[in-house]
């Protein structure tokens, strides 16, 4: 896989997250199940974006696409706030050693 591929990036985060929350035992599955639901959104966001283009007609459905998209990501942004703090999160990291 190429490092500069925009999907590896935002993998990267969740990887590190799931990592960091599952214990020893537990990490490989934790990552298998990252890669699949990664992969899955990579071809369902595809086919997604692609239909809005396609359903309309010239430049409007790049529009839709990229307004689409755009609240896609504020919606994942959203989530972030419900992430552990860093205090918290190298708490559960020293536990699951």
């Amino acid at each position: 896989m190429c490092k500069n591929y925009p999907a590896s990036l935002s993998r990267r985060g969740s990887r590190y997250i799931v990592l960091s929350e599952a214990k020893p035992q537990e990490r490989g599955a934790g990552q298998a199940i990252v890669n699949m639901l990664s992969s899955a959104g990579q071809l369902i966001g595809g086919a997604l974006i692609g239909g809005v283009i396609a359903s309309f007609s010239g430049i409007l459905g790049y529009g839709v696409s990229l307004i689409l998209a755009a609240i896609v990501g504020f919606i994942a942004f959203l989530f972030t706030f419900k992430l552990k703090g860093r205090d918290e999160q190298f708490e559960t990291m020293k536990s699951n050693q």
